[in-house]
C-alpha cells in the first residue's frame, strides 16, 4: 500500500513538474512579450532538480527563457536610456529658458552619447556663483546637485566660457542598476 501511495505521488509531482515546463515553454514561443510572465515561469521552473524527470525539457526551457531574458533587459535597459535622456534634454531646455527669463545670457550643453553630462556657461560666472548654486556641492534631497543626479547627469560643469570652469562629478544610478532591480539582470540557470 505504502509502494502504491509513493508511486501516486511521484507520478503526480512528475505531471505537476511537466505543466511547469510546458508553461515555461508556453512564455518563451510568446515571443517573450511580458516581463512579468518571463519572471513568473521562471520563478516557477527555477526549483527544478536534476533528479526530476523532466530535468532535460526544464533545461531547454530555462534556455529559452533566458533568451527572452537577455531580450526584454536589453530592450527594457534601451528604453530607459531613451526615457532619461529625453528627461535631460527636457531639463536642459527649461533651465536654459528660465535663466534666459531672468536675464542672464546663459547657454546650457549636453554632452556624453546619452546626454548625461551638462555644461552651464554665462560670462559671470565665477566659483562663488557655482558655490551658491550648488550649495557648497551639496548633494542634500531637493539640492541642485542632487536633483540633477536622480535623472541621470553624471557630471556638472560651470563655466564662463573662457578660462574659468567648475565641475562637479554625480554618480547616478545606471540604466541597468535601475533595470536589474527588477529582477531580470542575472541570468537564468537551472542548478
Amino acid at each position: 500500500m505504502d509502494e502504491l501511495l509513493a508511486s501516486t505521488r511521484k507520478a503526480k509531482a512528475d505531471a505537476d513538474i511537466a505543466k511547469l515546463v510546458d508553461d515555461a515553454i508556453a512564455v518563451a514561443k510568446n515571443k517573450c512579450a511580458s516581463a512579468d510572465n518571463l519572471l513568473a515561469a521562471w520563478s516557477t521552473i527555477r526549483g527544478i532538480k536534476k533528479a526530476d524527470a523532466q530535468y532535460a525539457r526544464a533545461v531547454t526551457a530555462v534556455a529559452n527563457l533566458e533568451r527572452c531574458r537577455k531580450t526584454l533587459y536589453q530592450e527594457l535597459v534601451q528604453g530607459v536610456r531613451t526615457v532619461m535622456k529625453t528627461q535631460r534634454e527636457t531639463i536642459a531646455n527649461r533651465y536654459e529658458r528660465d535663466l534666459l527669463g531672468k536675464g542672464m545670457d546663459v547657454h546650457v550643453y549636453l554632452g556624453g552619447s546619452f546626454s548625461d553630462r551638462l555644461t552651464i556657461q554665462y560670462v559671470l560666472f565665477n566659483r562663488a556663483w557655482a558655490f551658491k548654486i550648488t550649495d557648497g556641492g551639496s548633494m542634500a534631497t531637493g539640492g541642485f546637485l542632487e536633483s540633477l543626479q536622480q535623472v541621470g547627469f553624471k557630471r556638472v560643469t560651470f563655466s564662463d566660457g573662457y578660462n574659468e570652469s567648475f565641475s562637479y562629478d554625480l554618480a547616478p544610478m545606471s540604466e541597468e542598476q535601475a533595470v536589474g532591480s527588477k529582477g531580470l539582470n542575472e541570468p537564468f540557470r537551472l542548478q
